[in-house]
């Protein structure tokens, strides 16, 4: 499987998920500290007792002093490391002290409570905390007291680190986990379908294997997009099917005239007809430039913008077919109609239109006849009047398709010329039609849709 260039929709989504999951978690971070760190005396209050409450767990489980001393500078250093901002004490309720540190009592024995529940607080004018717990020895009663001036270790900030781990960190992050593998899993499974569009279009390996992508489990944003490539692999089908096509008529219209002039050439040399050689060989030439213009016709895309004159094109078509038609002994005349001359169109494309019709013209044509060539009109458009046979059948039966000879009285020829025509005026949005005069003759006219309008000093 090839790997995609670029940038992944699945990855860029996944990463912005994870980014307001975590903007979101970060927030209720940020909240839950503000709502802590905003409770400075409950904090404080809770701090030191629990500071209390340490030492009182360690007292009731050593009864020498010494000890009780370095088990508290084990447990908690902060009071080795500053004594006069954190204290401590063991005394009996009526009594000698126990053990204590170096905090200055002095400054606080006289604010401490007279009758001491088991657990208290209290906090001084000067801003320190003193809290106390109280425990039973050998049926005595004892008690510990704690103090905190000033918080130079941080103790009080520990606590709150601690609370939003614990209440904050640890609930939401299983949360943002479970929510971000939920929400990426359906992302994955929102983007499967287009998965499966890339392995559909990945199997188109061949112009053979053209086929449309399925868009049944396409989501709606991407049906359009969807649709704008199966039109486009319509069109590449059509494309496909035409040359082939294409390829299988020349084969077959050639193969004739070939196998024709090949039996010419096997007659002895007595019997060779020199002319009938060369019709054969300009029926060839003719031939091939039939399909040259087929293929192009087919090619043919007319720039909306392109303004063309077609008086200029019916004068240069009949000046360079006035030798051909002079040979046969036929007229050529161009007659303007009233109406507009100035069209949108490919002017070359247009003059080999015209080009096959007086070709055809020509060579149905009786010698002493006339062919007239007619621009403007409404709509505006070329025309093409020959005083020939005409059609056999009503004109409105024949659809001029590849290698289909109109039914003409004297009909010859491989039956590109009115197929060419017909393909240019498809390109160029109008159409041809075909009738039988009245007169006798036939008449062909092409008509072009949107005449540009004439503006004072256009050329």
């Amino acid at each position: 499987m090839l790997r995609p260039e670029g940038w992944s929709l699945a990855r860029r989504l996944r990463i912005r998920l994870l980014l307001a999951t975590l903007a979101v978690a970060l927030m209720t971070l940020l909240a839950v500290g503000a709502h802590y760190g905003s409770d400075h005396s409950d904090l404080r209050q809770r701090k030191v007792l629990e500071m209390a409450e340490t030492i009182r767990s360690i007292a009731t489980q050593i009864d020498d002093p010494a000890r009780v001393t370095e088990a508290v500078a084990a447990a908690q250093p902060e009071y080795a490391n500053h004594p006069t901002a954190y204290g401590w004490r063991i005394e009996r309720e009526a009594g000698p002290v126990l053990a204590q540190s170096g905090f200055p009592w002095a400054e606080v024995d006289p604010l401490l409570p007279r009758d001491r529940p088991a657990e208290w607080t209290e906090r001084t004018a000067d801003g320190a905390w003193l809290a106390g717990a109280a425990f039973d020895r050998d049926g005595e009663p004892w008690h510990v007291v704690t103090a905190v001036r000033g918080d130079p270790a941080g103790l009080f900030w520990r606590l709150v680190l601690n609370e939003l781990v614990m209440h904050v960190v640890l609930p939401i992050l299983p949360l943002v986990l479970l929510v971000f593998w939920i929400t990426s899993s359906a992302i994955g499974q929102a983007l499967r379908p287009l998965e499966d569009l890339s392995r559909q279009a990945r199997s188109i390996r061949a112009l053979h294997d053209l086929r449309p992508l399925s868009v049944e489990a396409a989501p709606a944003e991407i049906r359009e997009l969807v649709a704008a490539l199966n039109a486009a692999l319509l069109a590449l089908a059509q494309a496909r099917d035409s040359e082939r096509n294409f390829l299988l008529d020349a084969s077959h219209a050639l193969r004739t005239p070939l196998a024709a002039l090949k039996a010419r050439l096997e007659l002895s040399e007595q019997t060779l007809q020199r002319s009938a050689i060369e019709a054969d060989i300009e029926s060839l030439i003719r031939l091939s430039s039939q399909l040259l213009a087929m293929a192009n016709s087919e090619r043919l895309v007319v720039d909306p913008h392109r303004r063309i004159d077609l008086q200029s094109v019916a004068i240069e078509v009949a000046c360079k077919l006035e030798p051909l038609a002079y040979a046969s002994g036929v007229r050529l005349e161009v007659m303007r109609l009233p109406g507009s001359v100035l069209v949108r169109g490919d002017a070359d494309a247009l003059a080999h239109a015209l080009s096959n019709l007086v070709d055809n013209a020509i060579r149905h044509s009786p010698p002493g006849g006339c062919i007239a060539i007619q621009f403007g009109g409404d709509p505006a458009g070329l025309e093409v009047l020959d005083e020939g046979p005409g059609m056999k059948n009503s004109p409105d039966t024949f659809h001029p398709t590849r290698f289909a000879r109109a039914p003409f009285i004297n009909g010859a020829g491989a039956g590109l010329g009115l197929s060419i025509v017909s393909r240019i005026m498809a390109a160029h949005g109008g159409k041809m039609t075909i009738r039988n005069r009245e007169s006798g003759g036939l008449s062909v006219r092409l008509s072009l849709p949107c005449p540009v309008p004439v503006t004072p000093g256009a050329g």
